[in-house]
């Protein structure tokens, strides 16, 4: 089992299974993820009209209350691509 933790604010467990098998457990740091998640936000509620407001012009709150799963869905689909291509590139996995 090796661990690693970086600035890059991802920290990686490397567990040796059977033969040639490794199972990873990627933890993205809090700040990272909301960061990423913000910027999910800003996409989402520039493109949503809401009842009662101009098209993209809701509050940040009336976005989350109404789109605040698809925002968690694409902040993950974000963050885990280059968390994932920077587990294997970091412990040279094929």
């Amino acid at each position: 089992m090796a661990e690693d933790q970086d600035k890059t604010g991802i920290s990686v467990t490397v567990t040796s299974g059977d033969d040639c098998r490794r199972s990873l457990a990627i933890e993205v740091a809090r700040e990272r993820f909301l960061a990423e998640k913000e910027k999910a936000l800003k996409d989402i509620a520039a493109s949503v009209a809401i009842p009662g407001f101009r098209k993209g012009k809701a509050p940040r709150e009336a976005v989350m209350r109404r789109y605040g799963d698809e925002v968690h869905q694409e902040a993950i689909k974000s963050v885990l691509p280059g968390a994932y291509a920077h587990a294997v590139a970091e412990h040279q996995l094929q």
